[in-house]
Parts: C-alpha cells; sequence; structure tokens
C-alpha cells in the first residue's frame, strides 16, 4: 500500500466526517482543520512550483481571445445525448467556427503537455478526471480563450453579458452568497467548469507545472479536489489573482437546472429563468442522473433530452 493511497484514504475519511457534522451545525472551522491537513500533505509541490516559477511569463494578448474548448475524450460521437444536445447549442451560441472539440484524436494539435505526464497517464498513474484538468489548464496556457466544460449550458442573456466585459485577462464563475461555499476548498471564488483567460495567465502556467511536479514526486492524486487544492493555495499566495476573481464575483445560480432533473409540470418556469435572467443563464447539468426519472415525461430531465433549449 503506498503513502499516497494511505493520504488519499485519510482525506476522504475526514471530508465524509465534516459532511455528516455540517447537516447537524453548519460552520467552516471543521473544514478549515481539512484544508489545512490538505496543505500540509501538498505543501513540498507546492513549495517546489513557486520555486520553479521565479521568472515570469510573458502575457501578449490584451484581451481573451473569443475561441472556446470542450473536450469529450473519447469523441463527441461517444458522449451521451444530453452532452451532445449542449454541445450543439454552445456550437450554435457563439458560433461552430470558433468552438473547438477537444478529444484523445486531436489534443495534441493545441498542447504542449509534458511527455513525462502522458507517459503516466497511459500507464493508469494518472486519472481521467486528473488528465482532463491537466488538457484544461495546458490549452488554456497555450492558446488562451475559454474552456467549458461539456456540461455547461449557457443561454444567449449570458452572451449578452460575456460581450460587454472588455479587455479581462481572467474570467470564471465566481459566486457570492453561496450558503454551501465553506464546504469546499474553492470557497466558490472559480469554477473548473468554466473559465478563460489571456495565453500564458499567471494561474495557466503555475498549474501547468503543477502537474509536472505532484506527478513526478506522486503515483496518484491524493484529493479528488486536487486541482482545486493547488488553486486554493495559489488563491492565498496571490492577491492579483483573488482579485481577478473578485472582480468575476456575482450571484450566480448555476445548479437551478440539475436541482430539478426530478420537477414536474415546471418546464416553462426554468427555461424561462435561463433565457431571461443573468443569474441563471450558466447552468451546470450532468449526464449521471437515475434514469428512472425518465419514466416520467413531464420531468425536466425528459424535457431537457426531448426538446432544444
Amino acid at each position: 500500500m503506498n503513502k499516497d493511497f494511505i493520504k488519499k484514504k485519510v482525506i476522504e475519511y475526514f471530508e465524509k466526517i465534516d459532511n455528516n457534522l455540517d447537516k447537524i451545525h453548519k460552520g467552516e472551522e471543521k473544514y478549515q482543520l481539512l484544508y489545512k491537513l490538505i496543505y500540509s500533505l501538498l505543501r513540498k509541490d507546492l513549495e517546489a512550483t513557486d520555486k520553479s516559477l521565479q521568472k515570469k511569463q510573458n502575457i501578449i494578448q490584451n484581451k481573451i481571445p473569443y475561441k472556446f474548448w470542450i473536450m469529450w475524450w473519447q469523441g463527441i460521437s461517444k458522449a451521451p445525448i444530453i452532452v451532445q444536445k449542449n454541445i450543439k447549442s454552445l456550437q450554435k451560441l457563439f458560433g461552430e467556427e470558433n468552438v473547438t472539440i477537444i478529444d484523445k484524436y486531436n489534443y495534441t494539435r493545441y498542447t504542449d503537455i509534458n511527455p513525462t505526464l502522458l507517459k503516466r497517464f497511459n500507464d493508469g498513474r494518472i486519472s481521467v478526471t486528473s488528465w482532463s484538468d491537466i488538457v484544461r489548464f495546458n490549452i488554456l496556457k497555450v492558446n488562451g480563450g475559454y474552456w467549458i466544460d461539456s456540461t455547461v449550458a449557457i443561454s444567449a442573456t449570458f452572451k449578452e453579458y460575456f460581450l460587454k466585459l472588455n479587455n479581462q485577462k481572467f474570467f470564471t464563475l465566481s459566486i457570492s452568497n453561496d450558503n454551501n461555499a465553506h464546504r469546499y476548498i474553492s470557497y466558490s471564488k472559480w469554477a473548473l467548469w468554466f473559465l478563460g483567460g489571456v495565453k500564458n495567465f499567471e494561474l495557466f502556467v503555475y498549474m501547468d507545472k503543477f502537474y509536472e511536479v505532484y506527478f513526478s514526486n506522486h503515483h496518484e492524486s491524493i484529493d479528488y479536489f486536487l486541482t482545486d487544492d493547488a488553486i486554493s493555495y495559489y488563491y492565498s499566495t496571490h492577491k492579483s489573482f483573488k482579485e481577478y476573481c473578485k472582480q468575476n464575483e456575482k450571484n450566480w445560480k448555476p445548479y437551478l437546472w440539475m436541482n430539478s432533473f426530478n420537477t414536474a409540470n415546471d418546464n416553462k418556469n426554468l427555461i424561462d429563468s435561463f433565457n431571461k435572467e443573468l443569474k441563471y443563464s450558466v447552468q451546470k447539468i450532468t449526464y449521471k442522473y437515475d434514469s428512472k426519472l425518465l419514466d416520467n415525461p413531464q420531468n425536466f430531465i425528459s424535457f431537457l433530452l426531448e426538446k432544444k433549449w
């Protein structure tokens, strides 16, 4: 049994305890102890990353390029129906020519990922989840643009707002007034599933190097939220990144749809909120739903699978 596996199990154990206690009494103190534990276990890797990046990269883009990156590793034809529908919707919204679908067949055209990381992925030492994050940050570092998870639905209302954001070097969905933010090491200050920036933006360079350092020293991720763990450290030590997140902070409500999959006869209101209200204009959905929900054709998930949105 390797040390990384033991560390992973320790983190999972305390996460489970904290989540159960939080149902009884909400509070961030118990989570703060967990986050301190995670930082201590990652300290050497984070400090090594800092040391290797003492020289700053030059940023040559004044604003984020109008290009959008979406990944389905096996190829879009292998994606679930709800994912295929959503990707088509995003292509229509932003222009098919501006949306690049990344998969295992074409990712090398857009990346310069360290070959050692690829070898470890192929050897099974890096999970598909971690590999997705590695590709995400490398693509953004090399090209700039916006990464949108394949399960993120976006409406024209958001696009209208988005086009008014001038000369930004970084964008993410930073959620204010999230009552459950303390349960996540990100505190909802960023969303991995929707973020963008200029080529060589400081966070992208940092994370690209962090993966190289981490996976040269470890056999597996010690935490499912490893990427958020590293960004949280970066957030706490880089004032400029903290300011970028604050600039993007709004009262976003991106889980309305996902929390309503089993809601019946409210489809029009859910779609109208998405199309008309900015705070609902970005929705994080999932293809991992209970198939029994489809037994009721009035459920919202049934509607999403059958109709255009």
